[in-house]
């Protein structure tokens, strides 16, 4: 995996609009488990909790100082989290998913204290699984309640 030079800052409030204008493009929607658009209002008061949640890690990615991508960790429980990515658009195809997803798991890892990292993936989505794959997850049997539909379950084991 080539390595870009990305850095990795908790996100902000004033992150808002930039990771919600991310949520509701029409690429990331169509792979998402909810693929409605979502309300400016609404977004602001889920992201303002998230923000303020002890179980919650929320980092953006930069290059050069351009932000260029997501990572949201949430714990499950004591040992576990699950991982949720979004990368600007423009920066796709570029190898900024799988050095995002590598830095987000390792610091939300420390500072969640999580040994196991999940990333729940539609089975279609093949870039998101392979991002995944190049950041160090790894195919596991896992079980899922089937409620998404069809789903790859991609784990990271410190």
């Amino acid at each position: 995996m080539t390595t870009l030079a990305l850095t990795l800052r908790s996100a902000q409030a004033e992150d808002a609009e930039l990771l919600l204008r991310w949520r509701n493009d029409p690429s990331v929607r169509s792979q998402s488990f909810d693929s409605l658009e979502i309300e400016a209002e609404t977004h602001a008061r889920w992201f303002a909790g998230k923000l303020a949640a002890v179980d919650t890690r929320i980092y953006v990615g930069e290059l050069d100082g351009r932000p260029v991508g997501q990572a949201r960790i949430d714990r499950r429980d004591d040992a576990t989290g699950e991982i949720s990515v979004s990368v600007d658009p423009d920066d796709r195809g570029r190898g900024v998913g799988p050095a995002l997803i590598a830095s987000a798991t390792r610091r939300g890892a420390d500072e969640l204290g999580l040994s196991l990292v999940l990333a729940t993936i539609k089975e279609g989505n093949e870039a998101s699984q392979r991002a995944f794959r190049r950041a160090g997850y790894t195919d596991e049997r896992l079980e899922h309640n089937g409620e998404d539909g069809d789903v790859v379950v991609l784990v990271w084991r410190r």
